[in-house]
């Protein structure tokens, strides 16, 4: 029998979570938020693994309806949707979203207020639905983050049905039948961002609907797509993997995995340089011209991550 969740029900589960999650930042299984603050203080570490979550409906790593905000946290392994945005404001900072499972939205589906910062949302399925990464209905801010490996039936990477706003972001490698990449069918405005390298088996491999171009991206095909011209607005389109150079999803530096841009890479300096995040998705420092996408080639680590690679290195060589 599935069990009834009344607002009772779910605020006493919320408050015994919110207890929980700030102690361990890990959910064994679901958390229905209100107001939730979900963050990881064990900067050594990966944050909250909520996984195994039920399929019943109501999202199953986090299912929110309120204000929710996910920092350097782990969603992984559910089987329908990693967070499910029921009409609230979800925020994702330097976090990875990986390998859930859903109708729609594999691994983040909203209808309220979305915003990904710094964050990696990779390898999540959607296999009858649209993306199979992330799909939207309300507004959607993405900046400075990684869609990759993400696969579904009409949308792989992301869809869009609402407003969204790409900055200095990186869709690669995303798997659909119908678009590979970005599927937009309300109002996108994209800059400094690399969509290429993605695949769909029938019709459009990196981008689908119409596009506003605020300029610097790499794009790959765009014959499903308006919006981008090569030349025009500083913008390259008919890029192939190989023009793009980018590594395999990896441990780059920082909290989460990212693509980085190999020597040669077309991405390199072709960034604005003006109006953009000051560090990459990492968190290293983003350097006169910057690339396009959410890795910057020759970032320069914050001083911090300095210190500590000078401590590492000198630990290691007092005790050789």
């Amino acid at each position: 029998m599935q069990r009834m969740k009344t607002p009772a029900t779910r605020l006493r589960r919320n408050v015994m979570l919110a207890l929980l999650l700030s102690l361990f930042c890990y959910a064994p299984a679901q958390v229905w938020a209100a107001r939730l603050l979900v963050t990881n203080t064990n900067d050594s570490g990966a944050g909250i693994t909520s996984n195994n979550g039920g399929a019943n409906g109501d999202g199953s790593g986090i299912y929110n309806w309120g204000d929710l905000k996910v920092w350097k946290c782990v969603i992984s392994g559910n089987r329908e949707n990693g967070i499910e945005n029921e009409g609230g404001t979800v925020t994702i900072e330097s976090s990875t979203i990986s390998h859930n499972l859903g109708v729609s939205g594999g691994g983040v589906w909203s209808r309220g207020t979305l915003n990904i910062f710094n964050s990696t949302i990779n390898d999540n399925r959607a296999p009858h639905g649209s993306g199979g990464g992330v799909v939207s209905f309300g507004t959607f801010v993405i900046s400075n983050s990684t869609i990759s490996g993400n696969r579904s039936y009409y949308d792989g990477g992301i869809f869009n049905h609402g407003t969204m706003r790409m900055r200095n972001s990186t869709v690669y490698h995303n798997e659909a039948v119908e678009s590979g990449g970005v599927a937009n069918e309300g109002s996108a405005i994209i800059d400094n961002s690399i969509i290429a390298g993605n695949s769909a088996s029938l019709r459009y491999a990196d981008g689908a609907g119409d596009f506003t171009s605020h300029g610097y991206n790499l794009i790959g095909r765009s014959n499903g797509s308006t919006g981008f011209s090569d030349g025009f607005n500083n913008d390259r389109v008919g890029l192939t993997t190989a023009q793009l150079k980018l590594g395999p999803l990896q441990n780059n530096g920082g909290p989460t995995l990212t693509h980085a841009l190999l020597l040669g890479s077309h991405a390199i300096d072709a960034g604005s340089g003006a109006a953009e995040p000051a560090i990459d998705q990492r968190g290293y420092n983003r350097n006169g011209a910057s690339d396009s996408g959410a890795f910057e080639f020759d970032g320069a680590p914050p001083v911090a991550l300095r210190v500590d690679a000078l401590i590492k290195q000198s630990s290691e060589a007092s005790t050789a």
